[in-house]
C-alpha cells in the first residue's frame, strides 16, 4: 500500500473511486463536477488537498482534506472532506492508514486536530472511526 499525492495522470482511477464515493452518498457524479474536484486537488493554490492510495499500480482509495483557521483556539485544524476505499480493499487497514497519515500531518504542521463527519447510518465506517477518534459532541446543521 502506497499513500501518495494525486497526480494529473491519476484521473481515470481517481474518478472511478470518486464516483463510488458519490454513489454511496447518493450524489450525482456529473463529469464536470468530477473534473472540477480533481482540478481543485491538483491546484497548489486551492485550499483543497488530497492523496490516493495505490497498490500494485491500481488506485484503491482516496482522501480529500482542507486546513482552515479555528478562531476560537487561534490555531488551524484539518477537515477530512472525503474518504473512500474501493470495496474490494476494505477491512485491510487502508482507511486506518489514511487517517493515521492525516493525523501525522496535523501533528507535524502543528494543527489543532483532524475532524470529519460521516453519515449516521454508515455503521461500517463508524465502527472504525470509533476506534481511531472521539465523537465531537456537535450536531451538524445545513441551511441553503
Amino acid at each position: 500500500m502506497n499513500i501518495r499525492e494525486l497526480q494529473a495522470s491519476d484521473y481515470e482511477g481517481w474518478a472511478r473511486l470518486y464516483r463510488g464515493y458519490k454513489e454511496f452518498y447518493q450524489v450525482p457524479a456529473e463529469e464536470a463536477d468530477l473534473q472540477t474536484a480533481f482540478e481543485w486537488v491538483l491546484d497548489e493554490n486551492h485550499p483543497q488537498y488530497g492523496f490516493v492510495v495505490e497498490e500494485n499500480g491500481v488506485l484503491i482509495a482516496l482522501a480529500h482534506y482542507q486546513v482552515h483557521p479555528n478562531p476560537l483556539a487561534a490555531t488551524y485544524r484539518m477537515y477530512l472532506n472525503d474518504l473512500f476505499v474501493d470495496p474490494e480493499y476494505r477491512a485491510k487497514g487502508c482507511a486506518s492508514a489514511i487517517i493515521e497519515t492525516l493525523v501525522t500531518i496535523c501533528r507535524n504542521e502543528g494543527f489543532e486536530r483532524l475532524r470529519w463527519v460521516t453519515a449516521e447510518d454508515n455503521y461500517r465506517a463508524r465502527s472504525l472511526y470509533d476506534k481511531l477518534a472521539q465523537k465531537s459532541g456537535f450536531i451538524i446543521y445545513d441551511a441553503s
